[in-house]
């Protein structure tokens, strides 16, 4: 019988169950599994592990969009999760804006909600673990280009999403077009050996295709919103 020696700095950094979980078995199944309930308790219903190396593919040449990675990581097989929500997180934001005023004192409440709900849930679903956070709402110091990760690319290369190149929508196979792609976790050091989906294919039929085609030429042709439309605008008709 062979027995598993963890070097005094391994037992340092140490601190629960989880962790020695992590640090004698499988990684990538333990991250996904434990991070996945924390997200739904905070209404992020939507997550997607991938290689890193898919989504670094999947981005045009000169972009700047590849993620890099960095000393001591594994690289492209690096597990990267995916994490996106449909209408599900609408009660969870609705509250939290209800229950905490300072939400309300930011530039913008609902990408500071995002931000503190997905970071909160890996602190207490995977504490002592670290990764690198890719927001697709700001721009990443590690990009360069236009510094913004390409995350609608990210969901058709982790087989979440198609991407319609019309409408420029990604149309899940549950929820259609009615999800937002909210950020992306880099797990520097776990390689992630899963199987790589089948890509998702267009499921809009022709004679949708076509209206959704006159719809972006007409919206295209449409002056911007003015502020007085925008106060008449009934913005219930945007939540899920």
């Amino acid at each position: 019988m062979s027995v598993s020696v963890l070097s005094p700095q391994t037992v340092q950094t140490l601190h629960t169950p989880l962790d020695l979980e992590l640090a004698n078995g499988p990684e990538w199944p333990d991250i996904v599994r434990n991070l996945r309930p924390g997200l739904h308790r905070r209404g992020f219903d939507i997550s997607e592990p991938l290689c890193l190396e898919w989504y670094n593919e999947s981005v045009p040449e000169g972009s700047g969009a590849s993620i890099p990675t960095t000393r001591g990581s594994t690289g492209g097989e690096t597990l990267v999760i995916l994490i996106a929500n449909s209408k599900n997180m609408w009660p969870f934001f609705l509250q939290a804006c209800k229950t905490d005023s300072s939400l309300l004192a930011v530039v913008d409440p609902l990408d500071s909600f995002v931000e503190h709900s997905i970071q909160s849930a890996m602190h207490t679903s995977l504490p002592g673990y670290k990764c690198r956070y890719f927001w697709s709402h700001s721009q990443s110091d590690e990009l360069s280009g236009n510094r913004y990760v390409a995350i609608q690319r990210m969901a058709q290369a982790a087989g979440l999403a198609y991407m319609d190149p019309i409408s420029n929508l990604c149309l899940h196979p549950k929820f259609g077009p009615w999800i937002a792609l909210r950020c992306a976790l880099v797990f520097e050091g776990t390689q992630y050996t899963g199987p790589r989906k089948t890509p998702l294919v267009n499921r809009l039929s022709p004679s949708t295709e076509q209206y959704v085609q006159m719809a972006m030429k007409s919206a295209q042709r449409q002056p911007s919103m003015s502020l007085e439309d925008a106060g008449n605008w009934d913005s219930s008709d945007c939540f899920l």
